[in-house]
């Protein structure tokens, strides 16, 4: 009983510690929409509600559907793509063969959080790829981003979040998950396989 409530009192400080750092950001941006195109600041606006009551809501639970989790992590995309004026730097695709699955909530939102905070020269394409296909039960998660070394060495508090993702997939997903990270000539990579459970 000891060790199941020490397991899950970490798993909520874990959750705790994941926050969307583009908030402010995405606020500035809003704002910025308002004059220049309401109608795109309005869905905006839905959107970032959405991720919110996401947070607030759904995501306290141990388990959310897939599809909640997909949501949310488009959600997030195309507001990061607010202050992207190359539609072509990020490269998204996802692929299904079943959508009846659970997954533990914001389990591979920091690994994007972490390609945008630590991406450079949004000019380019292919900047950020994000990749993810269900196949079996099985979630396969790959992306990538290409970084500035110098600036990586200036953020002393790089590998937070990285770090906590890695606990809370070894406390939920034990045996359950293959997970791969590293960097190459200025790209930094991640992998992860996830067993998922059924609906």
């Amino acid at each position: 009983m000891l060790e199941k409530e020490n397991v899950e009192s970490n798993l909520a400080l874990l959750k705790n510690q994941i926050n969307p750092h583009f908030l402010f950001n995405t606020l500035h941006n809003i704002d910025t929409l308002i004059y220049a195109n309401q109608e795109k600041a309005s869905k905006s606006l839905v959107m970032l509600s959405d991720i919110m009551r996401y947070m607030l809501k759904d995501a306290k639970s141990d388990w959310v559907e897939l599809q909640k989790e997909i949501e949310y992590l488009e959600n997030y995309l195309l507001l990061e793509q607010l202050r992207l004026k190359n539609e072509k730097f990020l490269n998204y695709s996802i692929t299904y063969d079943n959508k009846e699955n659970k997954i533990a909530p914001m389990i591979i939102i920091p690994f994007v959080e972490n390609a945008f905070k630590h991406s450079v020269d949004s000019t380019i394409e292919n900047g950020i790829v994000i990749k993810i296909r269900l196949e079996n039960q099985v979630l396969y998660f790959d992306c990538e981003n290409r970084f500035d070394n110098f600036e990586m060495t200036k953020d002393s508090i790089h590998g937070i979040g990285l770090d906590t993702v890695k606990k809370r997939l070894n406390l939920i997903y034990k045996n359950r998950h293959k997970l791969s990270i590293n960097s190459d000539n200025s790209v930094f990579k991640v992998n992860l396989e996830l067993k998922l459970y059924e609906n």
